[in-house]
């Protein structure tokens, strides 16, 4: 479908049929989110999604997803805010499914938001931990409905609404969030927004390993036909050696 629709964009097309072809685009869109997630969503729930666990700076986290974000944010016409937070905060997780998450929520923010309305980002770091809160400035969630918010496939209404979502968005970050050995919530809701919370641990800012003097040279250069190993060999070798039970 999506192709198609890229091939029909290449024709010479009245307005009606342009306007055609954007629902078209669109519920293509909607349609591939569809499936990234139920397929995302099920590989969490069978146990088979491969995480890759290291440490990842929220800085740099944060700064990537408020960049993929800002094209929907001008389009919405609402404001985005980064609060200041302590700087050199690291977090234990994967970081394309931290960025996920935050990426939902971020997304979200701006949909359900008011017109001109504010998303908030900031970060805490308290007791091993890292909260990263986002805000919005929207009508806030049915008190009659916060306990299905979790919920896979339930929009609490907005399904009846032009707002587009599939329902799995918000499950499927929790759930990639407890794998992470963290936490989802909704910290609060009311008439003037919601505020969602993302809580990873706390990992120690990764410190650039001292080259012993005398060994820079041998490192980098490979050293051909001197017995020397280079940095490949050199990187394979400590995989293998720290792969090794008792490593």
């Amino acid at each position: 479908m999506i192709g198609f629709a890229q091939l029909l964009g290449l024709e010479p097309l009245s307005p009606a049929q342009q306007d055609a072809l954007r629902h078209l685009r669109a519920a293509s869109g909607h349609l591939l989110d569809l499936i990234d997630d139920l397929l995302d969503f099920a590989r969490v729930e069978s146990g088979s999604m491969h995480l890759a666990i290291e440490v990842v700076e929220v800085d740099e986290l944060v700064g990537a997803a408020l960049a993929l974000v800002q094209p929907a944010v001008e389009e919405a016409g609402v404001v985005l805010r980064r609060e200041p937070s302590r700087s050199g905060c690291c977090v234990l997780a994967d970081r394309q499914r931290s960025l996920q998450i935050l990426l939902n929520l971020l997304s979200n923010a701006v949909k359900y938001n008011r017109p001109r309305g504010v998303v908030t980002v900031c970060s805490t770091a308290r007791d091993g931990r890292v909260s990263l809160a986002v805000r919005d400035e929207g009508f806030g969630i049915d008190p009659l409905r916060r306990s299905r918010l979790f919920e896979p496939f339930d929009r609490l209404g907005k399904e009846l609404t032009d707002i587009p979502g599939t329902g799995v968005g918000l499950t499927l970050a929790r759930s990639l969030a407890e794998r992470m050995g963290g936490t989802l919530e909704l910290r609060d809701t009311g008439p003037d927004g919601s505020c969602f919370t993302l809580e990873l641990p706390a990992a120690r800012s990764p410190q650039p390993r001292p080259v012993e003097p005398g060994r820079a040279d041998a490192a980098t250069s490979g050293g051909r036909g001197s017995g020397r190993v280079g940095p490949p060999q050199l990187r394979a070798a400590t995989n293998r050696q720290s792969a090794e039970p008792g490593a």
